[in-house]
């Protein structure tokens, strides 16, 4: 359609003149203009301002030590460094992307604000990093956006495990640790329930480890413990497992074990392999052995604290039984542990009640046949038992840490007896390594000499070998401290334990006590006689005493004198004695008497005979 401009038309006269017209339209379309600019200008100001907050938003992001992404729906806009750095892209990379690629199996839509996930992201190179999340609506210019924190969770899972093997795991064996074995013994005990499969407990404890311990140090026995670890890892069967339950015990549990064959042909490979051949430290052999204990489910028990016990008894009994074998847990140990228990708990009471007494076994001077001194032996007059001797309880005391009480009981009531005794008689008393590790040993021995107003010269305190193995610079402290006080020290039983010569120079003894183990065989046998016949020679030379202890026959006795010996202690000369038949003894003989006449049911016809020689009692 063509339009032509035609002259002669005119615009009817009520028509608006294109003269008014145009201003109008002029304005209209200005205003329409200015309505334009201001629109731009707002629009982008808000961009300018959108791309401000956005800027300041990573800004803040950047600060944060977690990784934020900022998201519309399922794309990306903008990530913090963390993220970046977390998921190994370059910087910018991950703006435009989608978070579905990015952290696959998250529903951003479906999860709940403040309601952490933890996903899986996958990182630049394909590989998931474990990752907890946390989403967040934001309101960010004229829009909601969401913000996804996202936390690396890499270093908790592995402190989480460190802790989980600490706590399951022995640190030094790396073998499973006692809660562990606890907890696989539950679930095979439950599991046997359903299978009707029996499967045996067996504990094991080393022979003559202590040794090991006070002799090279607790590092040298921490490298054997994990070697005797390796040795019972090679006798066990693929399934069964071995723990350290702690000190040198182990246990194992032997899975499928249809008959108590298995479990004794597993004890022997264990209690072989540990005898077979030396432990190797330093180029120095070390011999071990090991005592096994057996319970088998369901008959000695299912119930996993039950099988745990019933196989300590059993490992109980093979140590009584000489130790280097196994037993197998039977009801009867069940009445050997209550008899323990009530003795326990009679020792207990004996402390409190008075139950307890001493008794004195003399030691005669070997050249006056004076009586010179009385070595204390605590009794247990038990009130159904009736006297019962030491060698019932004291191990029993060592063990349950009685024994600090019962040896301060012992050191004060043989010094308020022994000062009734007359001034040259002297009172001996014992002292446990227990005792001695006390660091208030001296300043007990102290109080105990003080209440009794007895003078320190008067004190001997015996020690045996096993105490100067440990800690010789406190060891050798505190000796220097008791002769300080004045007490003499003695060391007992020597020649039984390691008896290194050493001890002889380093420590301040003033007697040896030689021990009845080779007095026995005096005179006949050549190699005790010369023993014995040594010491004493070592001991003048060293200018310490000797005493000869459990001298019962005569020929003992001139055998001690003959030699030099300074003292003798022996049912040849006395039998322990309660504390008036010894005061009846040391009367007898302060008044010239006779211990023979004086004491004839206590004093031996041979050491009577020996008197009469001497001529120095009748």
């Amino acid at each position: 359609m063509t339009l032509h401009f035609d002259p002669a038309a005119r615009f009817p006269a009520n028509a608006v003149s294109p003269e008014a017209i145009t201003p109008v339209v002029a304005g209209v379309s200005f205003a329409l203009i200015l309505l334009a600019v201001l629109g731009w200008r707002f629009d982008i100001a808000a961009k300018v301002r959108l791309r401000r907050d956005r800027r300041r938003l990573r800004e803040l992001a950047d600060v944060a030590l977690e990784g934020l992404l900022i998201c519309q729906g399922d794309k990306i806009v903008t990530a913090n460094t963390s993220v970046e750095r977390l998921s190994g892209y370059e910087p910018g990379l991950l703006s435009g992307s989608f978070v579905s690629s990015l952290l696959p199996g998250l529903d951003v839509a479906s999860l709940p604000e403040r309601e952490e996930r933890e996903v899986q992201l996958i990182d630049a190179t394909g590989q998931p990093v474990p990752v907890r999340v946390l989403r967040q609506e934001v309101a960010l210019g004229h829009k909601i956006q969401t913000v996804i924190a996202v936390r690396d969770q890499r270093e908790r899972l592995r402190t989480e495990a460190q802790i989980r093997t600490l706590a399951f795991s022995d640190a030094l064996t790396g073998l499973p640790n006692r809660t562990r074995f606890f907890d696989l013994l539950a679930v095979h005990a439950a599991s046997r329930r359903e299978r009707d499969q029996a499967f045996a407990v067996l504990m094991l404890d080393l022979d003559r480890f202590k040794l090991v311990n006070d002799t090279l140090g607790h590092p040298a026995g921490d490298l054997i413990l994990a070697m005797v670890a390796d040795r019972l890892s090679t006798t066990l069967r693929e399934g069964d497992v071995v723990a350290r339950l702690g000190g040198d015990e182990f246990a194992v549990l032997q899975l499928a074990a249809g008959d108590p064959e298995a479990a004794a042909a597993l004890a022997t490979r264990i209690v072989t392999t540990i005898e077979a051949s030396p432990f190797m430290l330093d180029g120095q052999s070390i011999y071990l052995g090991a005592s096994v204990g057996i319970a088998i489910a369901p008959n000695d028990g299912d119930d996993p604290a039950e099988l745990m016990r019933n196989a300590d008894l059993a490992l109980y009994a093979a140590k009584a039984d000489g130790k280097g074998v196994w037993r197998r847990y039977d009801v009867s140990l069940d009445d050997k542990v209550q008899e323990r228990r009530t003795l326990e708990a009679g020792l207990r009471r004996a402390l409190i009640e008075g139950q307890l007494e001493l008794h004195y076994q003399p030691l005669m001077d070997a050249r006056s046949g004076q009586i010179t001194s009385a070595e204390a032996l605590v009794r247990w007059n038990h009130p159904e038992r009736g006297m019962i001797p030491p060698i019932e309880f004291i191990g029993l005391a060592e063990e349950t840490g009685l024994i600090l009480p019962l040896g301060d009981w012992v050191l004060r009531t043989a010094c308020r007896e022994a000062a009734t005794w007359p001034k040259h008689i002297s009172v001996a008393v014992n002292l446990s390594p227990v005792q001695f590790r006390e660091r208030s040993l001296v300043a007990n021995v102290s109080a105990a000499l003080t209440a009794a107003k007895l003078p320190s010269e008067r004190l001997e305190l015996e020690i045996t070998e096993g105490v100067l193995l440990t800690d010789e610079e406190r060891t050798l402290a505190t000796l220097t401290k008791l002769k300080a006080c004045g007490v003499r020290i003695s060391m007992d039983d020597f020649g039984t334990g390691y008896s290194s010569l050493s001890y002889l120079r380093k420590f301040p003894f003033d007697k040896i006590k030689i021990d009845q183990s080779f007095v026995r065989q005096i005179p006949q046998d050549p190699d005790s006689a010369a023993i014995v016949r040594a010491i004493i020679t070592m001991g003048t030379c060293l200018g310490m005493s000797t005493t000869v202890e459990g001298v019962e026959t005569l020929e003992q006795f001139d055998f001690s004198v003959a030699e030099g010996c300074d003292t003798i202690q022996g049912y040849h000369i006395s039998r322990p004695l309660e504390p008036t038949a010894l005061a009846a003894m040391l009367e007898a003989e302060a008044g010239n008497i006779g211990l023979v006449l004086a004491m004839p049911q206590q004093v031996p016809s041979g050491f009577a005979d020996r008197a009469k020689a001497l001529g120095h009692l009748v």
